[in-house]
């Protein structure tokens, strides 16, 4: 991800509301703030719906976002590395609940 594309997601992110405006940190770059941003993802989801990132092999730093419901696996995106791809989960996630609205945690 480039510095523009960073700046670009990280603003998107506090458009659709998971990071806020002058909270400090940037998701797209750091573990720890994108592991915050993790844990917000996961409050949109249902009970028994889980996100996860894991790589997407041994030798790779690649790591994929998948979603778990039931016996359903949804991959959402894949990124060279942890921060980046929380981040595209995030802005993929609207899109997904959208499509998926069984999977969303508040299904009124």
């Amino acid at each position: 991800m480039t510095e523009q594309e960073r700046q670009e997601t990280r603003a998107k992110l506090i458009e659709f509301g998971f990071w806020g405006v002058s909270e400090p940190g940037d998701p797209t770059t750091y573990n720890h703030d994108a592991g915050t941003l993790n844990d917000r993802l996961q409050t949109k989801l249902a009970e028994g719906v889980y996100l996860i990132s894991e790589p997407v092999s041994v030798r790779s730093l690649t790591r994929e976002v998948v979603i778990f419901h039931g016996n359903q696996t949804y991959k959402l995106v894949a990124a060279p590395n942890y921060p980046e791809a929380i981040s595209l989960a995030a802005l993929a996630l609207p899109e997904f609940l959208r499509r998926h609205p069984e999977c969303a945690a508040d299904q009124k």
